[in-house]
């Protein structure tokens, strides 16, 4: 079954993306998603690959408000340098923007991408952040896949799936901005052959696979599955129901594969310093590695 996990070590946090069915863990952390059969579309192939025999990890680097735009292109293409060469292969590196309006964050984003694009760092760009107001218009992402080919791929996090709108006057006019967004992303990633990242926390998947008015974006899931990687967070409450929804998307033909983000962060949310010391905790950057095998073996 396939799994995602995320991994913070000195300063950098890693998500690790992409494995299917054959595969169970290498290293520190590791995580399968289970491949499907392809789909009969006419879209490009991705441009990343992707399969049994080669995983995909995503790098997430770490605030994306520190310091200016050029100084963190350089940052995010550093800590690439750093990785080890066995693991670049398979890698790509997971960018945030910042900005209130869409001009500057387009700005932050190009500012980056000229510089990863100029090194050949393979990325993946954050396009919503769960706040409705930083969502990157798709004209926007458009322009941006056609421009820069070292974007891979493009991630959507903090959606939310908890509105319950009793309108009878036509499920379209029902569905919320965000989930139309959601369709037209989901539409326009495949024709440029990029994948689309979608890890939603709590309970969003089961609201979205159960909410009549989410049905559009159901279908938009179904239709390009083999560009579409759904992810549950590892944290909170609610992980069951969670990793039960992407396998099930998965299950159903909705997905060609599915993922689990594992995250650290659970270490510091319970005041753990390392096993069996508890306070005030130093960062996520002090769970041992054993732990990212134990969540993602737990979770197959």
């Amino acid at each position: 079954m396939g799994r995602c996990c995320i991994y913070s070590a000195g300063g950098l946090q890693f998500v690790l993306m992409i494995m299917t069915i054959h595969r169970i863990l290498i290293g520190v952390g590791l995580f399968l998603i289970v491949a499907g059969g392809a789909a009969a579309q006419s879209f490009p192939n991705l441009v990343i690959e992707i399969h049994e025999d080669h995983p995909l990890f995503i790098f997430r680097t770490g605030g994306k408000d520190a310091g200016l735009h050029l100084d963190q292109g350089r940052q995010v293409a550093a800590a690439w340098d750093g990785l080890d060469s066995a693991i670049k292969p398979y890698a790509t590196m997971e960018i945030a923007l910042s900005g209130i309006t869409v001009a500057t964050r387009e700005q932050h984003a190009r500012a980056m991408l000229d510089v990863l694009q100029t090194v050949d760092v393979p990325t993946v760009l954050e396009v919503a952040d769960g706040n409705p107001a930083h969502y990157l218009p798709v004209e926007v992402i458009e322009s941006l896949l056609a421009e820069f080919s070292c974007i891979k791929g493009v991630s959507v996090r903090g959606m939310a799936f908890n509105e319950y709108v009793a309108f009878s006057g036509g499920a379209e006019l029902a569905t919320p901005p965000e989930a139309r967004w959601l369709v037209r992303l989901l539409q326009t990633a495949p024709r440029y052959g990029r994948f689309v990242a979608i890890h939603l926390d709590d309970l969003h998947w089961p609201r979205l696979m159960a909410n009549a008015w989410s049905a559009p974006v159901y279908e938009a899931l179904r239709v390009h599955r083999d560009y579409v990687i759904p992810l549950a967070a590892y944290r909170g409450p609610h992980v069951i129901p969670q990793i039960s929804a992407t396998l099930g998307l998965w299950l159903e033909g909705a997905a060609g594969q599915w993922g689990v983000a594992a995250s650290s962060d659970w270490f510091v949310d319970a005041n753990f310093i390392e096993p069996g010391v508890f306070g005030r905790p130093r960062g996520p950057d002090r769970m041992p590695p054993a732990l990212y095998r134990a969540m993602i073996s737990t979770a197959s």
